[in-house]
């Protein structure tokens, strides 16, 4: 005996087929658009992150990293404006959503590092180029040139690096950098006033256009060398504490990160990221 199907039931499942594929192709569209959202926030995200660990010195596109981020996340905004999640994929919305917004708070805590080392990172850069001279004075032919023009460029970064107002958070690593500059600017003073009082003849102070007799280039280094000996006593401890200097101001911008609240909300970040992946994966392994 044939088997009888209701009426109604052949006129409904149909139906219900059609929408179940629907339900599908809308959850895949929300996926693929959530996907590239993720990859994008996380991707800047990251690019933040990675400035932890960087030198000051390394930090002025710190800003212009910054401003990427914002627009990332001022991008997602508006995919997520533009579409209506499906009711399946209502989880992964709302992560998205705290994504967006959890990122705009570590954007808004990053601005202020942005700002602050926006100002100190070109100052530093001076400061190393200094140093790197200072390291390679046994290079130059005539050193108390070498380190009166040295002397100038410190006391123009003095000027410079007083004139900086940093906020509450690093107040302690501004006096860490104008300690050193101060040291800087002092021993430089010192060397100079040392090499004045020696009977040094550089190369640059020999007018003679004949070729200088052997005698006179081994006379010539040995002065050399002995200048540079001479101002060790101030040059040393310059190289030892710029040394010092970037290992304690890295520190203290670890705190600071920690006393702001940097490290957490970026944590926060993170985590929310994580459980929009695992969502997404869910979500696919159901509508293929």
């Amino acid at each position: 005996m044939a088997l009888l199907i209701p009426a109604f039931l052949l006129l409904i499942s149909p139906l219900a087929m059609v929408a179940g594929c629907g339900q599908a192709g809308a959850v895949v569209n929300y996926t693929t658009m959530a996907n590239g959202i993720l990859s994008s926030v996380n991707a800047k995200d990251g690019e933040l992150k990675k400035y932890w660990m960087e030198p000051v010195t390394q930090q002025t596109a710190l800003s212009t990293t910054l401003t990427e981020f914002r627009k990332t996340l001022s991008d997602a905004q508006e995919k997520l404006d533009a579409i209506d999640s499906p009711a399946a994929a209502r989880k992964l919305d709302d992560l998205l959503g705290l994504i967006v917004d959890n990122s705009r708070a570590l954007a808004d805590i990053s601005t202020q590092f942005a700002d602050y080392l926006g100002s100190l990172a070109p100052l530093t850069k001076q400061a190393s180029d200094i140093v790197a001279q200072i390291q390679g004075l046994d290079k130059v032919q005539d050193v108390p040139s070498a380190v009166g023009g040295m002397l100038a460029k410190a006391q123009q970064l003095d000027g410079q690096t007083r004139s900086v107002s940093p906020p509450a958070p690093f107040v302690a690593s501004q006096a860490e950098f104008q300690n050193f500059v101060s040291l800087l600017v002092g021993n430089l003073e010192g060397a100079q006033k040392k090499l004045s009082n020696l009977s040094y003849d550089s190369p640059s102070n020999n007018s003679r256009n004949t070729e200088p007799a052997a005698s006179d280039t081994q006379q010539g280094d040995q002065e050399h060398s002995q200048a540079v000996q001479a101002i060790s006593e101030y040059t040393d401890p310059i190289i030892e504490e710029w040394g010092r200097l970037n290992g304690a101001v890295s520190a203290q911008l670890e705190q600071v990160r920690e006393a702001t609240g940097l490290k957490d909300k970026t944590s926060v970040v993170e985590n929310y990221i994580g459980q929009a992946v695992a969502e997404i994966q869910n979500l696919e392994k159901q509508y293929k």
